[in-house]
């Protein structure tokens, strides 16, 4: 009986942590699609290029979502009453994934808009404010799909140390992109220290929002 007990809680874990995984994937590139789209809609320039969203896709994304594999179970996992439909994209995940995609797009495209027009700088650099400003908002994003009713501001970052070490080496790609020769081959440029701080600050309203979301339990009921 107990082991089938464990079995059972490692299968609610597995089959979370996979939905997490989905969603948050789903969130990134829906945010991706958005940018280009309404850019060119509003008639801006192309905020991101392929091959920039390429690496996104490759680097900033997969690994912090792989890394939601390895989130450990709710110490009430066990309490949740069986699930009736095993679906990993329900109504729940897909207000989320339109929350997260559409928080994400507008203020990107909010920042890429804001240093190419009112600090008036070049549109290289623009985009690679954007790109930084992204990939930033794809890291705490993964924080928050950690769990789909605890907060993050109250919880502590470490509860998925390889969601730490993803974060980093998705950091440090970044500014290698950004900062080495190889911008030639990402068509990025160097940034003041004030767009990497719009970059940085801008992302982080991503983990109000939800946060905010959670507090008022707009939240999936197969996880607590």
């Amino acid at each position: 009986f107990a082991t089938i007990v464990s079995a059972i809680k490692e299968g609610r874990t597995i089959f979370n942590n996979i939905h997490k995984f989905v969603t948050y994937q789903l969130s990134c590139n829906y945010a991706e699609l958005f940018i280009i789209f309404i850019g060119i809609l509003l008639g801006l320039p192309l905020p991101l290029l392929a091959l920039q969203i390429l690496f996104m896709n490759l680097v900033t994304a997969n690994l912090p979502a792989i890394t939601l594999g390895f989130n450990p179970s709710s110490h009430d996992v066990m309490e949740t009453k069986p699930r009736r439909k095993s679906t990993l994209v329900n109504k729940k995940s897909i207000q989320l994934i339109i929350i997260a995609g559409t928080t994400m797009g507008v203020l990107t495209l909010g920042v890429f808009y804001f240093t190419l027009n009112v600090l008036n700088q070049e549109l290289v650099v623009a985009r690679t404010t954007a790109l930084m400003t992204l990939i930033f908002f794809e890291i705490a994003n993964a924080f928050n799909f950690r769990s789909f009713r605890k907060k993050v501001l109250n919880r502590s970052p470490f509860t998925n140390k390889y969601l730490i070490y993803a974060s980093i080496i998705s950091i440090l790609a970044t500014l290698i992109i950004i900062f080495s020769p190889l911008n030639k081959v990402f068509e990025t440029a160097p940034i003041q220290a004030l767009n990497v701080v719009i970059a940085l600050a801008t992302s982080l309203i991503i983990i109000v929002v939800f946060d905010i979301l959670k507090i008022k339990k707009v939240s999936l009921n197969e996880e607590k």
